[in-house]
């Protein structure tokens, strides 16, 4: 048996540690199974771009000056893909219909350009500066075309709109004593 035959060769102890392992590797994301819900239990629209499963929900943070979106991504390929949150066009909507864009509240830079691996998922909440001379938006708008910047071209834009809370417990909440 030359060398290599030899390194190759496996007991019956290693082929079922290969089996089991071949087994948990194919326990990632299942394109398409990313689920997300709201304050008020309600469930997020799953949008795709590219690779990334995405949704978007709001969140209620009372420590929050500004509103907070979640977002829930999910990785339906193989390969990893970057995810940079800072791509993402995030606009305020106000009672009267005035549109606003909002920047996220990152005064350390803690927010960057990340790697999701193939078949992996994550979540991030991230605050939008609000300026303290307007007033709470009903809604945010979240454009999230962009957010994978390895996309040479960003397609048409993918909005998902949301309600904003900020520093507020929606009625719904309120009146089960949440």
């Amino acid at each position: 048996m030359s060398r290599v035959g030899r390194n190759l060769a496996v007991g019956k102890g290693m082929r079922l540690f290969v089996v089991a392992m071949g087994m948990l590797m194919g326990c990632g994301y299942s394109p398409g199974s990313l689920r997300a819900h709201g304050p008020n239990g309600e469930a997020a629209s799953l949008q795709r771009v590219g690779c990334l499963d995405i949704a978007v929900v709001p969140i209620i943070d009372s420590a929050a000056n500004g509103p907070v979106a979640g977002y829930r991504f999910a990785n339906r390929c193989d390969s990893p893909v970057p995810v940079d949150l800072r791509r993402v066009k995030v606009m305020a909507v106000f009672a009267d219909g005035r549109r606003r864009e909002l920047q996220p509240y990152d005064p350390n830079g803690h927010i960057r350009r990340g790697t999701l691996d193939g078949r992996a998922s994550g979540a991030e909440n991230l605050e939008y500066k609000l300026p303290v001379s307007l007033a709470p938006p009903s809604r945010l708008c979240v454009d999230i075309s962009r957010i994978n910047p390895a996309m040479s071209v960003a397609g048409p834009p993918v909005e998902v709109c949301i309600d904003a809370y900020v520093n507020r417990v929606p009625d719904t909440l309120a009146r089960r004593g949440i």
